[in-house]
């Protein structure tokens, strides 16, 4: 509704309003003001909800989208460990080709040598640019009961730091759309007076 579309209903609502009061045998300006109060017309969504539910709702929301983000930190951090920790050997590899993902982005595909034979694998992690350029040596850990399973840098350290921000950003959000949606259950907007 345009601003000077809620200024007339909202003189229209005065008007009638005033209009009702005569009828009634009310004098205008009465002496108890709260005795005419005339509240200006709200606008609620097509559900009519009320903003402290709907505050309360979306605080709710983000709070628990921000405890299920830190669960998956946790998972993810436990399993990123659990692979580290079997990855004992270390090797040097070559980087033998940057292939181009769907996405515009590379995953590096490395080969190396281990007393068991030649092994070259894909990384897990696509970057843009490529991290390495084909040709270059890097050394990677690989589990030496199965070498496909390797790394060739630990990224457990900035995923812990991007999930826990953005969990940490919707929990602090979601109990500040909660605290707000108190707030306005408690003191709810003032009447207008004539």
């Amino acid at each position: 509704m345009a601003r000077y579309d809620y200024q007339d209903e909202l003189y229209r609502a005065q008007q009638r309003e005033l209009e009702l009061q005569r009828q009634l045998g009310m004098k205008d300006g009465a002496s108890n003001p709260r005795e005419n109060r005339i509240y200006a017309p709200v606008i609620y969504s097509a559900t009519k909800a009320k903003p402290h539910v709907v505050f309360g709702a979306l605080g709710v929301f983000f709070l628990f989208l921000g405890v299920i983000l830190l669960m998956v930190l946790l998972a993810v951090g436990t399993t990123l460990e659990k692979e580290y920790e079997r990855c004992t050997q270390e090797a040097k590899a070559i980087v033998t080709e940057n292939k181009l993902t769907s996405r515009g982005t590379f995953k590096s595909v490395f080969s190396f040598s281990t007393s068991s034979g030649t092994y070259t694998v894909e990384s897990s992690i696509a970057r843009s640019p490529a991290k390495y350029t084909v040709g270059q040596e890097v050394t990677i850990h690989y589990d030496p009961d199965d070498p496909y399973t390797f790394y060739d840098e630990k990224v457990d350290t900035l995923v812990k730091i991007i999930l826990g921000s953005i969990g940490g950003f919707f929990i602090i959000f979601g109990f500040i759309m909660i605290f707000v949606g108190i707030k306005i259950k408690k003191h709810p907007r003032t009447p207008f007076y004539p």
